[in-house]
């Protein structure tokens, strides 16, 4: 009986220890958006409370003008933006990550390649903290509510599908839901 006792204080223990662990794990992802400050590419400040697409979806990609694999990205959904918008009405918003002496590259980068999306600098790196962005390209879709919704860290060419097809499901729940009301 004696050893039945500590054996259930100890799962007990571990139960406590799990459930702590998991909570803990659950405080580094971010689901709402977070209110500071960035950049546009003239330097005028525009509030977080900005980023937003209307009710509905938009992409926040996380980039550096230095990151080739955040550029390969970058371009990669330039190439088929146009017709996300057109399926979706999806905005993104490319926030850069670089320093103040690279601001000049990350305008030169987007006006040479004619992004379609805006650009913003994340001048003191507290919106990449807030979302506890470990490394990038971080990509994050959210929904017409600024709920995240998907993310990505890293990226291989073809993940822009994958981020389509989330896309496209999400589209088509808010269009069922308006059709519902």
């Amino acid at each position: 009986m004696e050893l039945m006792k500590k054996l259930l204080g100890i799962s007990l223990v571990l139960c406590f220890a799990l459930n702590s662990y998991a909570q803990d794990e659950n405080k580094d992802s971010v689901n709402v958006m977070p209110e500071t400050y960035l950049l546009d590419l003239k330097g005028n400040k525009v509030s977080t409370e900005e980023i937003k697409n209307h009710g509905k979806p938009f992409i926040l990609t996380f980039w550096a003008s230095w990151e080739k694999k955040s550029l390969l990205e970058l371009n990669n959904i330039h190439e088929v933006f146009k017709k996300w918008h057109k399926e979706t009405g999806v905005k993104v918003y490319a926030i850069s990550i670089d320093d103040p002496e690279t601001y000049d590259k990350v305008k030169d980068y987007s006006k040479k390649h004619k992004w379609e999306f805006q650009v913003l600098i994340d001048d003191k790196s507290h919106f990449e903290r807030e979302f506890k962005v470990k490394g990038i390209p971080h990509t994050m879709l959210f929904d017409g509510d600024r709920q995240l919704i998907w993310q990505k860290h890293e990226y291989s060419s073809g993940d822009e599908e994958d981020l389509h097809d989330v896309l496209l499901k999400l589209s088509k729940k808010v269009k069922v839901n308006n059709e519902k009301n």
